[in-house]
């Protein structure tokens, strides 16, 4: 809606405006007038300036998806529902653990501590670990994987998660490794679905 304050000196297109519609009732705020039969006006460009709306894209990720796993798990097929309540093998915390164990002991025996790798050692620490869990044959579960990598400064660190899942099946596991002046700290989630 298009307000005007109330004044003798409008334009000559304004003359016919002779008093408010709607009057705002505060006494500090000075009077203003409604036009009549306002609606939105058309933009004060001109046409020959406007972008023309064809030729505008929306921007593009900065990620290019067709070479990462998110576009690969697209083209998967969704499993038929098989209607179970619970799964044939449990998510067993046990086998996860000693199998990421050892992950750590092949990747991260010969390494220290580098501040520029440690994004990038985290993002493969974290594939590798879902593709080993994966490994050992937990059907229908989900599995998420959150990995932290920092200095060993003698300093404290607390990690804690909070999930609202079903406690009969579903489990999650925290794997921790230190070495020399580095730390891992893994925690897997596996989530059973239907």
């Amino acid at each position: 809606m298009l307000l005007l304050e109330k004044n003798d000196n409008l334009p000559d297109h304004f003359r016919f405006l002779k008093y408010a519609k709607r009057t705002l009732t505060s006494p500090t705020k000075p009077k203003r007038c409604l036009l009549p039969g306002a609606a939105r006006r058309e933009s004060m460009l001109p046409m020959s300036l406007k972008p023309d709306m064809k030729t505008l894209r929306r921007r593009s990720s900065m990620f290019v998806r067709a070479n990462t796993d998110v576009s690969a798990e697209a083209l998967r097929p969704k499993k038929e529902n098989t209607y179970k309540m619970e799964p044939d093998i449990a998510f067993s915390c046990a086998k996860v653990k000693e199998s990421i164990t050892s992950l750590f002991r092949e990747e991260l025996d010969e390494l220290t501590f580098d501040h520029d790798i440690t994004s990038k050692l985290s993002c493969n620490l974290a594939e590798k670990i879902k593709n080993k869990v994966r490994d050992l044959k937990f059907e229908r579960y989900k599995i998420a994987v959150n990995v932290i990598v920092g200095q060993a400064a003698n300093q404290g660190l607390e990690v804690g998660s909070r999930c609202i899942w079903d406690e009969k099946t579903d489990n999650q596991v925290c794997v921790t490794y230190h070495h020399k002046d580095l730390f891992v700290v893994a925690m897997i989630f596996g989530v059973f679905y239907e």
